[in-house]
């Protein structure tokens, strides 16, 4: 079947790579899609009403789940493939749209938006299946794109939420889930898998007829593929001794990831309203809602052109840095007049947190998902990415329950002036820990960990 499809290699690695992040279109919907509800669920007319610590449970349930869909997902995706992983993924968010849109309950939703993050977490298993389909000229370029499907997802929901009754936009969303999940079942398995699992020839017969050339044309590849699986295969030890190997590629990303969370940007998609609301701005929260999504959608079409041409230790510089510059500002204005009935230059926070969530799509969030899927070696890089999807979800679901109790009860100002420390160490960790990926092979990468000869340069911790 994927020899018959008439397009040359590069166009076959963008629209199976587009396929497949589909995926993140339906986290992009739930993630944003809680902001809105709360506010929906808040208005006289609502027939379900939520106090302040049900709207805490509502937020971070779709985290709740999330870890246990990474760790079942890293395993799952190193023994049965990427593909059927990223097939079996779409099931439970058919289910969880299809019980919110018939929710009588807060009981319903919560646990709807429970299952949709069980989802949400199988989907780690996407980064490891895009890296591998794609050559090292355009893993970045399709890795970046990730942010920029996530947050298309979220000016979907946006838009929807703002027009329409939550309870008709989940329908809109089952239908879309089924759309996607039809659409998954053209992509081929990854031929790096199917190499891993001992079935060269079929991963030679996949990876011709994913890039449209001959076999001649492709030793290198093969090649590369193969001191890929030999470079952790010559250690000793099953799987897991296999994974502790990693422990400085998995602590990298890691400490990556728990930095990005205390940053905010999940704080804010997920109480975008509440939190404009407490800012007291005199504009309205749902309008300010959706012009901040529509920022973070038009700074995820920069990520590809800053992931596919900067290093990237010089991206997420660029992108931390202005976040920490923005967040400052946010800081200092309502340091100054958040209790003032007159606010000088009003304009200046909405725009502020605009430019956050811009610079945040730049580089920021998106590195959280791509690290993964190059630093980690080839025979173990689903289950180590499960893992590491489980930490980031309980690191995740920790800051959505609690990061907004921080605001209840210290204020907003004591929650602004942590984020934008957050931001700071961001840079630090770019300048001094972040490892250089970019236009390297996986092998390339994977050699600097556990080649007896790496370079002291090229190992930055």
């Amino acid at each position: 079947m994927l020899q018959k499809i008439p397009i040359n290699g590069t166009a076959k690695q963008i629209c199976f790579g587009l396929i497949t992040l589909l995926i993140y279109v339906s986290m992009g919907f739930s993630r944003n899609y809680v902001a809105f509800l709360c506010h929906q669920l808040d208005q006289p007319d609502s027939k379900i009403h939520l106090n302040n610590d049900e709207k805490t449970w509502i937020a971070s349930g779709s985290a709740l789940l999330g870890p246990i869909g990474c760790i079942a997902s890293g395993f799952l995706t190193d023994v049965i493939g990427r593909r059927s992983c990223i097939l079996i993924m779409f099931v439970p968010f058919i289910i969880s749209w299809a019980m919110i849109s018939v929710a009588t309950s807060y009981q319903i939703i919560f646990v709807a938006l429970v299952i949709s993050g069980g989802a949400s977490g199988i989907g780690q298993s996407i980064t490891p299946y895009v890296s591998e389909i794609s050559t090292a000229k355009y893993r970045g370029l399709l890795l970046a794109l990730v942010d920029v499907t996530l947050n298309f997802g979220v000016i979907i929901s946006s838009f929807l939420m703002y027009f329409f009754k939550w309870n008709i936009v989940a329908i809109i969303f089952t239908v879309m889930s089924f759309v996607s999940l039809f659409l998954t079942f053209i992509l081929p398995e990854s031929p790096v898998w199917l190499y891993s699992k001992g079935k060269k020839d079929q991963a030679i017969e996949v990876l011709v007829a994913l890039r449209s050339k001959s076999r001649n044309e492709l030793e290198d590849e093969i090649i590369d593929m193969e001191l890929a699986l030999e470079a952790i295969d010559k250690k000793e030890g099953g799987m897991m001794k296999k994974c502790f190997l990693a422990w400085r590629q998995f602590l990298i990303v890691n400490l990556l990831s728990f930095l990005i969370t205390l940053a905010g940007p999940l704080i804010f998609l997920s109480y975008t309203v509440l939190i404009i609301d407490e800012l007291k701005t005199p504009y309205d929260g749902s309008t300010l809602a959706v012009i901040y999504s529509i920022a973070g959608f038009c700074g995820s079409f920069l990520t590809p052109f800053f992931m596919h041409n900067f290093k990237r230790k010089v991206a997420l510089t660029v992108s931390a840095g202005g976040m920490t510059i923005s967040m400052l500002g946010v800081s200092l204005y309502e340091f100054f007049y958040l209790e003032s009935e007159y606010k000088p230059c009003a304009w200046i926070v909405p725009t502020l947190l605009c430019a956050y969530n811009i610079l945040e799509n730049m580089a920021v969030f998106p590195l959280s998902f791509v690290i993964g899927g190059e630093l980690f070696p080839l025979e173990v890089r689903g289950t180590l990415q499960g893992f590491f999807g489980c930490l980031a979800w309980i690191s995740w679901a920790v800051s959505l329950k609690y990061y907004l109790n921080v605001m209840f009860y210290f204020g907003i100002r004591t929650m602004l002036w942590c984020l934008t420390v957050a931001c700071a160490l961001i840079v630090l960790f770019a300048i001094f820990i972040l490892p250089e990926t970019h236009g390297k092979t996986l092998n390339e990468i994977q050699e600097e960990y556990f080649s007896k000869k790496k370079k002291k340069s090229d190992c930055t911790i």
